[in-house]
């Protein structure tokens, strides 16, 4: 019995794990706010969540960097081209934490 017991509980803890996540769709809303956080919502979340920091590194994400990610989530926004936002260690896309505490991605893509 006890065997069975530990044998599910393992088993609903892979299902729950956390594993990489390419979320696509197009951005609704993109904004930067006065700490210098690049904040977007993307359809495949329907909640805002921040990518970098234009101000200082944020999970090591460069300011370098992040100026490339703004510009390519304005450009995708314009066109109305699909992103891909990769990250490594979540558990879906639909349950990125909101705002300031979502993690940044690993990539930033501008899709066609």
């Amino acid at each position: 019995m006890k065997k069975a017991l530990v044998s599910m509980l393992f088993l609903f803890a892979a299902s729950v794990a956390a594993e990489p996540q390419w979320c696509s769709g197009t951005l609704t809303h993109i904004y930067v706010s006065e700490g210098g956080e690049v904040t977007i919502r993307g359809t495949w979340r329907n909640e805002h969540t921040v990518i970098c920091n234009l101000n200082q590194p944020r999970s090591n994400i460069s300011v370098e960097v992040c100026k490339s990610w703004l510009s390519m989530a304005l450009a995708a926004k314009m066109a109305k081209a699909e992103v891909t936002a990769y990250y490594s260690d979540v558990q879906s896309c639909g349950s990125i934490p909101a705002y300031t505490s979502s993690p940044s991605p690993g990539y930033f893509m501008l899709r066609e």
